[in-house]
């Protein structure tokens, strides 16, 4: 880039992540060119694995409103889904008031992302059985001891979140509330359970401690991957948190697995042919 040359290097790398308290091993691919008329470079790098391959959808507008007001439903209130700025009247709505008006047809002058949209409405539809699920857990008992919270977020900053302690048996009342910014979807960084889900092997839960201020739990994490003609794109990632003193008595080589798979139809463009795609296989 000094020498203001154009092409294309890979590079092994270490970063971090949790304010440098865990190493992650990356190879990124950089792309550089010089800028005409100008002493300047741009470069630009992409990391190799989840953000390389996107997972496209399509499902109705009505669908997909129907399971966005789910209540153990929500997006990442940093993101631009819908510009509430340029418009006073519409300062007042949050990113998912807006979304859900503009599809609405209620709030047409509203300037939103579709493809990000698209993706959003997608990823609702086809998670929303986790939710039936989760709650037919509560009520039959099912729910391992020690297990506080199940969350699963995508790519598209949707989060689906049971708690099954309540507030006053919970260990870790911040965990995944506007204020636990470290773990949910902001304007400049995924959770960090997250990433460090995809960046492991997808399938295989990633345990890690957390140590907030004198609280104490282990999270539990795994990426959800799609796979399609030898690809494979990272659709999410799948998470538990759970007290630290159950955990200590816990044999992770015999732990019982719940598995869920869900399946979504997509149809083909240009024929009416429908086939079955698995989108999440989850292990809860």
């Amino acid at each position: 880039m000094v020498k203001g040359e154009t092409g294309s290097i890979s590079l092994n790398i270490r970063a971090s992540v949790d304010k440098g308290k865990r190493p992650l091993f990356l190879t990124n691919d950089y792309f550089y060119t010089n800028i005409d008329e100008t002493p300047f470079s741009f470069g630009m790098a992409l990391t190799k694995g989840h953000g390389r391959l996107m997972i496209m959808g399509n499902v109705s507008v009505e669908e997909g409103l129907h399971d966005l007001t789910s209540p153990d439903l929500f997006i990442a209130s940093e993101w631009t889904y819908c510009e509430t700025d340029i418009d006073p009247a519409h300062r007042k709505y949050s990113q998912l008031q807006a979304a859900i008006r503009y599809l609405l047809g209620k709030e047409p002058d509203l300037e939103c992302d579709e493809l990000l949209l698209q993706q959003t409405l997608f990823d609702a539809v086809v998670t929303a059985p986790l939710e039936a699920y989760w709650n037919a857990l509560m009520l039959n008992d099912r729910v391992e001891p020690g297990v506080e919270t199940a969350f699963l977020g995508t790519r598209s900053g949707l989060m689906r979140v049971v708690r099954y302690a309540g507030v006053e048996s919970r260990v870790a009342r911040k965990f995944l509330t506007p204020a636990d910014k470290d773990n949910l979807f902001t304007i400049d960084h995924f959770p960090l359970w997250y990433r460090l889900a995809v960046e492991n092997t997808p399938g295989i839960f990633f345990y890690y401690p957390v140590n907030d201020k004198g609280v104490k739990f282990i999270v539990a994490t795994t990426a959800v991957t799609v796979s399609s003609e030898g690809r494979t794109a990272m659709a999410g990632a799948f998470g538990r948190r759970r007290t630290l003193k159950q955990i200590k008595g816990l044999k992770l080589d015999v732990y019982k697995l719940y598995v869920v798979e869900l399946l979504c139809r997509i149809q083909t463009s240009g024929n009416k042919d429908v086939r079955d795609e698995q989108w999440l296989k989850l292990i809860l």
